[in-house]
């Protein structure tokens, strides 16, 4: 995946903005039904969410288990779950490369 980045622009991003910014750009790589999934997990469980108000450059492992082990301990299954774990671990090597976060 290539694209520029404003760096100064999203230096204060969060971890919302990151996942956003990602589907954005990845709405040409993935089949618009994929998109649509993917962007209504965003929407439900990591937009307006505590981990999702986190700015990105200062997530830590912890902050990603804690939000997976609410989502696991939540009523939405397995699948479901593995799924959000992928669209966030995707943002966040799309952000890593564009040194939007290290």
């Amino acid at each position: 995946m290539t694209g520029q980045v404003d760096l100064e622009k999203h230096k204060n991003d969060t971890v919302a903005q990151v996942v956003d910014i990602f589907l954005e750009f990845a709405k040409g790589d993935i089949k618009k039904q994929t998109h649509s999934r993917y962007y209504r997990a965003y929407v439900n469980y990591v937009k307006d969410s505590s981990f999702g108000k986190i700015p990105a450059r200062k997530i830590k492992k912890y902050h990603c288990d804690d939000f997976i082990r609410t989502l696991i301990n939540g009523t939405i299954v397995y699948s479901y779950v593995c799924q959000i774990k992928c669209i966030v671990s995707r943002a966040f090597d799309y952000a890593c490369d564009r040194e939007i976060m290290s």
